[in-house]
């Protein structure tokens, strides 16, 4: 890998993905999954740099090797798989949604000839799928996979396995709708403070079952469940903000401040640490300094500059080091 890492500092790509091939080639022998799977990854980097038509090729390369991998590196490979297929429609959006739809593409294994639903539908297919051996996921430790996927160390409290960055990279593309897909004649939409918790689930009728929303949701629940059931403070911490966040960004009802702050309030109260309960109270610190910032616009949100300011000054003066005093700090510095 030395080779490697000095022919890429080189700006010499060709160079550096023969010696990926070589390595590729005895780790295939060895059955060396993780050292296939870091080779994949080089692979599909150098040859983007490289080839002509390289996203074919990395595509036929991936669907290739899914067939044969074992599932944890399937599971990869399917979300980086999905991942090209996103980024391609993101650099061709208007043109794709141009494009008349038809029932069969041009090109099966083109994916440049299909039009904007197919190509959604081979993104949400592929991000499924890489979450689908959710057990196995959730018990492989991200950091076993730090090196070869280029996880942040300052990652690893709050995505703990493997699961959480692959559900995390899923979420990136559920977690912002389309605005042009096809929608059903009752969509699937977050219309009241229920969805803050799980109780959505038991009132909820879903008739739009393949929205991004619902899927978004499910993900989100499904790594909260995970790290309360494993007692993992800072993963459950971070993943229930990510998911009231969403819940906030993406509701249409008209009451969900309150929804909110009714959520952030609980979890602070079931907090077991001063790091997760400082996370929680800068988070409601945090809505409290938006809200007093359209005070202009709702003269109810006149005292919510001042509600802010005090929930940071007491975090503050329990003089730990941690996110919640450093988001604090930079509220109060505003």
């Amino acid at each position: 890998w030395n080779h490697v890492y000095g022919y890429e500092f080189k700006q010499l790509p060709r160079s550096a993905n023969l010696v990926v091939d070589s390595i590729y080639n005895q780790a295939k022998k060895e059955q060396d999954s993780e050292q296939q799977l870091k080779s994949l990854i080089y692979k599909s980097k150098f040859t983007l740099q490289i080839e002509e038509q390289a996203q074919q090729k990395v595509v036929a390369l991936f669907k290739e090797e899914i067939a044969t991998q074992d599932p944890i590196t399937q599971a990869i490979l399917h979300s980086a798989l999905a991942d090209i297929y996103w980024q391609y429609f993101k650099a061709n959006r208007w043109k794709l949604y141009q494009r008349k739809s038809s029932p069969e593409p041009n090109n099966e294994s083109d994916f440049r000839t299909w039009d904007a639903d197919r190509l959604h539908a081979q993104i949400d297919h592929h991000f499924q799928l890489s979450l689908k051996k959710k057990e196995s996921l959730q018990t492989s430790p991200i950091k076993k996979f730090q090196y070869i996927l280029n996880i942040d160390e300052g990652e690893l409290d709050t995505q703990p396995s493997l699961y959480d960055f692959l559900a995390y990279r899923a979420l990136a593309y559920y977690g912002q709708p389309e605005t042009y897909i096809k929608k059903p004649n009752a969509p699937f939409q977050i219309d009241s403070n229920q969805f803050f918790d799980f109780s959505w689930r038991a009132k909820t009728q879903i008739e739009d079952s393949s929205s991004m929303l619902y899927r978004a949701l499910l993900i989100h629940e499904s790594i909260i469940n995970c790290h309360d059931s494993k007692n993992e403070a800072l993963a459950y911490c971070q993943a229930t903000i990510n998911k009231l966040n969403f819940v906030y960004n993406q509701g249409v009802h008209a009451d969900k401040d309150a929804g909110l702050e009714q959520s952030l309030r609980l979890e602070i109260r079931k907090a077991n640490s001063h790091r997760v309960k400082n996370r929680f109270q800068a988070e409601l610190a945090n809505l409290f300094f938006n809200q007093g910032n359209k005070a202009s616009e709702n003269p109810s949100f006149k005292d919510k500059l001042i509600q802010a300011r005090a929930i940071c000054i007491g975090v503050l003066a329990e003089r730990q080091n941690n996110e919640g005093t450093v988001i604090c700090q930079s509220l109060i510095s505003s």
